[in-house]
């Protein structure tokens, strides 16, 4: 009888013993869980702390006089009318496109200084230096490199029964002829204009133009003055230079 509780007794331990090792077994794989878990979460919220710059926005440079869309680079600063007729309105705008009673008209041969050129609506304009805005039609406009005033006159040599014709604006090909000066004739000069296709031509008192080649007159202009004058500002400007670098020890 003490035999069989005994043995009663080492079965219960035994199974006792199993359930404890399975309940240990269970425990640790949970923890073991929960561990990788942890790990997992806490890499993951690394992650996401983990300092990312912002992907850089490609940023419109592109620059506004609250109206055009300015185009880069433009260093032009003066303009003239061409081929205008007489029935054309023509005009310096307030607003690009929208002529109004008060706009002014332009005419051939005036010259306008400009700031800017750009696009509205996809059509080039350029904005005067007044704030008004000017279509920029290639059959309209022409943009003027220099622009020297000059004073003085010149003394009509060219012995010709057709003379030397002035012109309604620079353009020594179009059929702009207003009318001609002779032998002996005088041309009081105030300007003296260069295109951007390096056509110069003088400009009169009178708002026309006329051949900047000397065999047809005798120059009494100070051109010849003030391009000397330029001259010995920029031979000044280079020899200063030079003795800059001569006192700081670079070579030119």
């Amino acid at each position: 009888m003490e035999s069989k509780d005994r043995r009663s007794r080492d079965r219960n331990g035994g199974q006792e013993s199993v359930g404890t090792v399975l309940r240990s077994m269970a425990l640790s794989l949970v923890l073991v869980g929960l561990t990788f878990a942890f790990v997992i979460g806490f890499r993951y919220f690394l992650k996401s702390q983990t300092y990312r710059p912002a992907e850089k926005t490609e940023v419109s440079q592109k620059k506004t006089d609250g109206t055009l869309v300015l185009e880069e680079d433009f260093n032009i600063k003066y303009l003239m009318v061409k081929n205008v007729s007489d029935q054309e309105e023509f005009c310096a705008t307030k607003q690009p496109g929208i002529v109004e009673d008060d706009d002014l008209r332009l005419k051939n041969g005036q010259i306008l200084e400009v700031r800017h050129k750009g696009l509205y609506k996809e059509k080039p304009y350029y904005r005067l230096k007044d704030g008004t805005y000017v279509e920029g039609l290639e059959s309209k406009i022409l943009e003027i490199k220099d622009y020297l005033p000059l004073t003085g006159y010149v003394a009509i040599t060219y012995i010709s029964s057709g003379g030397v014709r002035l012109r309604s604006w620079v353009d020594f090909e179009d059929d702009n002829v207003v009318k001609s000066v002779y032998v002996g004739d005088k041309v009081n000069i105030e300007a003296m204009v260069t295109t951007t296709e390096d056509v110069s031509a003088f400009r009169t008192d009178e708002g026309l133009y006329i051949t900047t080649n000397p065999q047809y007159f005798t120059d009494y202009t100070n051109l010849n003055e003030l391009e000397k004058a330029v001259e010995e500002a920029s031979e000044e400007e280079e020899y200063t230079g030079a003795e800059e670098d001569t006192e700081t020890g670079t070579s030119p």
